[in-house]
Parts: structure tokens; sequence; C-alpha cells
């Protein structure tokens, strides 16, 4: 189960250069801020304008959208032995949008979509399924899923620096993401096959 916002696109980014492509008055771009776009937004109005940019119909384009390295060519490496799910808090004005980016972005690939209405229903939606592994970038959205599920613990940013170390891995590298996931399958297999043996005797 793979997180969208600021896990597989920078939706930060991604904003600012559809602001920047679209009015006179551009953002400068400033990697370190928080989730309210401070210091490149300076008012709750500038961001709520801002916000609006999420409906965008060129929220997508290939000059405005700016994926995270890595991100969707190890998605479809992944793909080829794993099925991915993103699962993404989306507001319904804008999941037509994002759901047509990602059919075209996998087509061909064993990648689907679903959509939340808040971070807590994630692991609803999968309460009876087994999840290998959950990619996400803010901590609530883990609580739900068993203690059997990997949890990867997505970026660098000022929201998501103080994180549960026993029950998560943090990295913000698609690559080590990738490696992560097919060891710690591994070793589940290594494990169930002992507890198999262990049983026959």
């Amino acid at each position: 189960v793979v997180d969208w916002d600021s896990t597989v696109i920078n939706t930060s980014k991604t904003l600012i250069n559809l602001h920047n492509k679209l009015s006179k008055n551009k953002i400068k771009y400033i990697e370190e801020h928080d989730w309210k776009f401070r210091p490149m937004i300076n008012s709750d109005e500038e961001l709520k304008e801002l916000f609006t940019l999420f409906d965008n119909k060129h929220f997508y384009d290939s000059d405005v959208v700016v994926p995270i390295k890595d991100a969707i060519e190890t998605i479809k490496e992944l793909s080829e032995h794993y099925k991915i799910i993103i699962c993404s808090k989306h507001m319904r004005s804008r999941r037509k949008l994002t759901k047509k980016y990602i059919k075209e972005t996998f087509k061909g690939y064993d990648v689907s979509v679903k959509f939340v209405n808040s971070f807590n229903e994630k692991s609803k939606l999968f309460k009876h399924k087994r999840v290998l592994a959950v990619v996400d970038d803010k901590e609530e959205c883990f609580k739900g899923f068993g203690e059997e599920t990997l949890r990867v613990f997505f970026g660098d940013y000022q929201w998501n620096r103080e994180y549960d170390k026993e029950h998560s891995y943090k990295t913000n590298n698609w690559k080590i993401t990738k490696a992560t996931i097919i060891l710690y399958d591994f070793i589940g297999y290594i494990l169930d096959t002992k507890k198999q043996k262990e049983s026959i005797k």
C-alpha cells in the first residue's frame, strides 16, 4: 500500500510550479517548509488560494508535476512481483485527475488506486487482507495495520521527523525502499518455511 502525496510525487513543489505557471506573482520554492507552506506562504488566505489548484486541470502537466526521484520507476519494478495499491486521502473534486494520471503512468502494470476521506480509513480498507508493506509520509496512516506489516516511513519533512523508531523504518530513497520490502518479504518466507518444518516434526 503506497501513499501518493509527498511519497510518489512532490506535491508541494508541484503546487508551486502550477501557481507560477498561472500567476504573474511568482513564489520561490523553498524545500524546508511546513505543511502550511511556511515560509513560502504567509497567510491562511494565500494557502487557501494555493490549495484550490489541486483541482486544476493542469496539475499533472509534464512541466508542472514533480515525481519524487525513482518513485515511478521503482513502483513499476515492484509491481512485477507484488500487487501495488496507491491509497491516498483526496478531496472528491481532485480524485478524477489523479486517477487518470495514475492509470496513464502505470498502464500495463499491476498498480491500482483507492481514495479515502481520512488518514485512519486506510487501514480499514485492508482490514481482512494481508498487507506486506505500507509506504507513507504520515505516521498516523500506519495505525490499524497489523504487526506483520512493514511500515516504511517515507521522506524527510518538517511534519514527519519525529516517528516511532521501534516500529517504523525511515527513508527518503525509493531504491532503498524497494530493497527493504524485498528483504522483509524474504525474511518472512524463511521464517514461515522454518515454522512449517517444525510443525511437521
